[in-house]
């Protein structure tokens, strides 16, 4: 029995190593697992949600179906119900109807508090467990030395709102490919294609990028790299966003892939570290 445990351990051990072996990635090592490294890269990652004034009311009919939530506007009231006009937003063509007290199971304006009735408990929960980081994405860069093309590719992870630092080899490297994750589920765009970019790492220093803008619809100069991507998922229900007041951000992200990242190196750094590394080339 014993025996038998050995081996399916050097078998697992065996497996393990083949797989990373046929990998054409690896991950760089975080600066602060591996502190004496002598040279690395590092930086923040910045996304902004954009603040958005919400314009609609929400009406939510009796029943479970995601069909009986209408976003428009309220119109009026009467003796046996409110008028509610969903033809006042652009998703929908439904004509201005009075909706009697009891179909209604929450109308809720644009304060996003209920005028009638109460939040079903599926939105209820979803409004207590909010979180806006959640709607920050996340950037992954694969890159590869010059040198060396036909290496394994290197992903620098970078989380929004967060600062980061990598060991890396000094050298010159090329982002041959960038991915972006948003925190939420279901968003995720790839870009093949990408700006040529040299990443010049140099030795014995921490190679600083700066403050890495993502998706600034104001901030567009020399710094600014272009990224044209393909879109790898998207929700299928966008109701949820819609009742934060937060549809404007994610339906930006649904009409196109684009996105843009603005480097902003202004900040003031030692002797110990380099700045501007990013390069087009």
């Amino acid at each position: 029995m014993r025996m038998a445990k050995i081996y399916k351990i050097l078998i697992l051990i065996i497996i393990l190593t083949f797989s990373n072996s046929c990998m054409n990635f690896k991950y760089a090592k975080e600066k602060r697992l591996n502190p004496s490294c002598p040279t690395s890269i590092s930086g923040k990652l910045v996304y902004n949600i954009p603040k958005v004034h919400i314009e609609e009311d929400i009406l939510f009919l009796k029943g479970r179906k995601e069909k009986n939530i209408l976003f428009g506007k309220i119109t009026g009231k009467t003796d046996k119900g409110f008028l509610f006009d969903p033809s006042a937003t652009y998703r929908s063509d439904r004509p201005e109807k009075e909706f009697e007290f009891d179909e209604i199971e929450c109308l809720m304006d644009t304060t996003r508090e209920c005028v009638f009735g109460e939040v079903p408990e599926k939105y209820k929960k979803k409004l207590e467990s909010f979180d806006p980081e959640k709607f920050g994405w996340n950037v992954k860069l694969f890159v590869k030395p010059f040198d060396d093309p036909d290496s394994k590719q290197i992903i620098i992870t970078m989380k929004s709102g967060e600062e980061f630092a990598y060991c890396l080899p000094a050298g010159k490297y090329f982002i041959e490919k960038v991915k972006f994750d948003r925190k939420a589920k279901y968003f995720s765009d790839v870009c093949d294609y990408v700006p040529r970019i040299t990443l010049d790492v140099r030795e014995g220093v921490d190679n600083y990028i700066g403050h890495l803008v993502l998706d600034d619809d104001d901030r567009f100069d020399s710094n600014t790299y272009h990224f044209h991507c393909k879109i790898l998922s998207r929700p299928d229900d966008y109701s949820g966003y819609k009742l934060f007041g937060l549809f404007y951000a994610v339906y930006r992200d649904t009409r196109s892939p684009f996105h843009t990242i603005t480097i902003d190196d202004s900040l003031d750094i030692d002797d110990s570290r380099t700045k501007s590394i990013l390069q087009l080339r």
